[in-house]
Formats: structure tokens, sequence, C-alpha cells
């Protein structure tokens, strides 16, 4: 499986609107995590390093549909996720996400990537092992006599 990981810095003391749209490059399973920390300064919680997301969805192919990212926290771990979404060769996924932050606030945005083979590819596999199979049963064993 492979994984992307982007880190956005906000910069800015207000609301935020980013988007990120990218094209599965074949059949895949992706995974979509969008995190951040609350940060400490001086052994409290610093305000400015805080992210508050409002919104975290994506779309498939410009759909009007959208999927929702599941909020797993809230508050100092900010945690999103959309787990086990099966995409076509070519299919168009754009991830929205809209929130407040402090100005040194950041969050990452990973993308987990997993192969799905081919049909033919299951089928190949599956006849190879039921040929050795065969071949292993048709092996004649050789008796030697006693003398």
């Amino acid at each position: 499986m492979a994984a992307d990981t982007i880190t956005y810095n906000v910069g800015t003391t207000k609301a935020f609107s980013t988007t990120y749209t990218f094209t599965a490059p074949y059949r895949l399973v992706l995974d979509i995590v969008v995190s951040s920390t609350q940060g400490y300064l001086n052994g409290k919680l610093n305000p400015a390093s805080n992210i508050n997301f409002t919104s975290a969805y994506v779309t498939v192919n410009g759909a009007a549909s959208r999927v929702n990212l599941s909020v797993d926290s809230t508050g100092v771990y900010e945690l999103r996720s959309l787990v086990g979404t099966a995409l076509a060769a070519g299919d168009v996924i754009t991830l929205y996400l809209t929130g407040t932050s402090g100005k040194a606030a950041s969050y990452t945005v990973t993308l987990g990537l997993a192969a799905v083979p081919e049909v033919s590819t299951w089928i190949m596999m599956i006849l190879g092992f039921g040929a050795t199979a065969y071949a292993m049963r048709k092996r004649k064993v050789q008796v030697l006599a006693a003398a």
C-alpha cells in the first residue's frame, strides 16, 4: 500500500477552505485521514495552533452527491477519516476541507492507496495453483524392489 502525505500550514487566523483533487491511476481502494494536533506553549494549549474542521468530504467524478469523512475526534486532536473507498482507473477524487484556525495552525492529509488486482490476475493465479496440484497428484511414485 502506498501513501502520500500533505501538510498544510494555514498561516491566518480566520476561516479557511481548501480543495485537493487527484486522479486514480488504476483500480484501487482509497483511505483518507485528515488530522491536526493543537500545540503547547509554555505548558499550556496554544490557541494560535488550534484548528476546528467544520466540514470534510469527498466527491468522485464531480458528482453532486458527497461522502462525508467520519468525525473520529474533535478538540485538541482533530481527526477525520474515510476508509475503504473503491475507485476505478481514471476516477477524479476531490477532497474539500473547511474550518477555522489560529495563525500557527497546520493539518496533515494522508492518502493511502492499495491496488485491487484485476479479475484476470485472480483467474490466472487460481489456474496456476490447480495446475501445480494436478502435476503433483499425477506424479508416479517409483518403488524399488527389495533384494
